[in-house]
Order: structure tokens, then C-alpha cells, then sequence
């Protein structure tokens, strides 16, 4: 088993030092109907991480012909298995939906996550 030289460990304590936010991630409940069809019943608590908050800028696209505005957050997190892109972040009640998930800095024990937030949803 290796060891992190001393940079590593330092540059490692700063990043989880920084991580201030606690934010939980969740997922779809679905059901299977009569038909065959999915259908989504509900979103459920997957799990509950300490996270970085770094808003980005805003910026505004064309959506079956209507302009939408996308308000785009950051999250950095220690590494969670089993992540995936269609699940949401919840943070003070608030539902962003995960727009990209990539490796962090660290040998693979962080996740960045690109988020927009979901005006219309809010979680309790």
C-alpha cells in the first residue's frame, strides 16, 4: 500500500478543508406500469457529502425555440460510488440537476460536478 508523500497530504487536507457545503444527491424512484413503461414515482436520498461550492457564469440557450437561462454551479466532492449523471444535488432546499461529472484533482478521490439549478423544484 503506497503513501502520499507530504505534498500530496497537504495539498489533500487544503482541498477537503475547503469542502464547506453539505449537499445531498438523489435519485429516481421508478416504478414499472401495466404496459411495460416506466414511470417516475418520486426521487429518493442516495447520499449525503461534504462539497466545494463554486458558482460559474450564467449563460442562455435556445430550447425547442424558447431561450432558457442555465445558471451553472461547480461542486467538488470526495469520490462517491455509483454516481451518476441523471441524479440531482440538493443543497438549502434547492434542486440542481447534474449536467457533467469528471475526475477531480487527487488520483481519482474527488469528483467535480457541473450543475444547473431547477428553478421550479425544490426539495424538503
Amino acid at each position: 500500500m503506497g503513501y502520499l508523500n507530504k505534498r500530496e497530504q497537504i495539498y489533500k487536507l487544503d482541498r477537503v478543508g475547503r469542502m464547506d457545503r453539505r449537499i445531498t444527491i438523489i435519485e429516481k424512484v421508478i416504478s414499472v406500469g401495466d404496459s411495460n413503461e416506466d414511470y417516475l414515482n418520486s426521487w429518493t436520498e442516495f447520499t449525503t457529502v461534504w462539497a466545494r461550492k463554486e458558482d460559474l457564469r450564467g449563460k442562455e440557450i435556445v430550447i425547442a425555440d424558447k431561450p432558457t437561462f442555465m445558471y451553472l454551479t461547480a461542486w467538488s466532492i470526495r469520490k462517491v460510488t455509483g454516481l451518476k449523471a441523471n441524479m440531482r444535488i440538493v443543497y438549502k432546499g434547492q434542486v440542481y440537476e447534474i449536467v457533467q461529472i469528471s475526475e477531480g484533482e487527487g488520483r481519482e478521490s474527488f469528483q467535480d460536478l457541473i450543475t444547473n439549478i431547477l428553478d421550479n423544484e425544490l426539495w424538503s
